[in-house]
């Protein structure tokens, strides 16, 4: 048995769209999908969503010539009259799901049938998205858990013991400039003779954004191939002018020294 190691997806806006956008169209194909300009076909920028009800009531109206076909092939092969059979069952499913059809069916026939309405665009899933990223990030350096439903987990950040020393390597990289800017030399494997301009971390513990797969509560799901996926919180820019999940986490906890203690512990020996 062989196994293939692939890198890791990473999808940004655009790509979450287009997944957004090919569920919704299995989900709810009677919506209208508009693309202007070629462009849009790549980059989304002018995707729109459509809602009309005349859309909907031909795409329900088939759908309801389709199950009416399947249960009739269903009735005349579920010849064993004495018991309830698979068939039964699954007839008896599908003529629940004609009665709810119809229902839908006269209610929409009651309104307009060129009614319709934008229902998105890529510019305000891109805006929803963003706006939520944010919020998420800042209720979860703040000690809040965040369920991401579907069987997908929660996001926390865990306190993690430490129990050997740890080097901080921003500060080690700076107190090495210093030495090289003084005309001395830094310490190096070759040459043990020079400065040491390691510095290392004096707190007992780290910090880590960290994605829970498994659920701990009895009888709750888990994520199915779980081990396929991956979470990597975002860096801050080189230049530290824009933060990313890590170093907006690294400076809350700076101006806060007591908002460790809203996360939870983890013991790693």
């Amino acid at each position: 048995m062989s196994v293939e190691i692939r890198k890791p997806v990473n999808l940004g806006i655009r790509g979450i769209f287009k997944f957004w956008l090919k569920n919704l169209e299995k989900e709810k194909p009677y919506l209208l999908i508009k693309r202007r300009g070629s462009r849009s076909l790549n980059e989304g920028e002018c995707t729109e969503v459509w809602y009309t009800i005349k859309h909907e009531l031909t795409y329900l109206r088939k759908k309801l010539l389709s199950l009416d076909e399947e249960i009739l092939r269903l009735e005349i092969a579920d010849t064993d009259t004495s018991k309830f059979t698979p068939m039964t069952i699954k007839t008896f499913e599908l003529k629940k799901e004609v009665y709810h059809i119809k229902q839908k069916i006269k209610q929409l026939e009651k309104l307009p049938p060129e009614d319709q309405k934008l229902v998105m665009t890529y510019n305000l899933f891109n805006e929803i998205t963003c706006r939520f990223n944010k919020k998420a990030v800042e209720a979860i350096i703040q000690g809040e858990v965040l369920n991401l439903g579907s069987k997908l987990g929660f996001i926390k950040i865990k306190k993690i013991t430490r129990y050997s020393p740890s080097i901080d390597w921003g500060a080690s990289w700076e107190r090495r400039a210093e030495i090289v800017e003084q005309g001395l030399k830094p310490r190096t494997k070759e040459d043990t003779s020079g400065e040491d301009w390691f510095v290392y971390r004096n707190s007992d513990f780290y910090l880590r954004w960290t994605w829970t797969k498994r659920f701990r509560e009895p009888g709750l799901p888990m994520l199915k191939n779980g081990k396929l996926y991956a979470f990597y919180p975002t860096n801050s820019s080189s230049n530290n002018q824009v933060l990313g999940a890590k170093g907006l986490l690294a400076k809350a906890n700076n101006e806060n020294k007591l908002l460790h203690l809203r996360y939870e512990t983890t013991n790693y020996k």
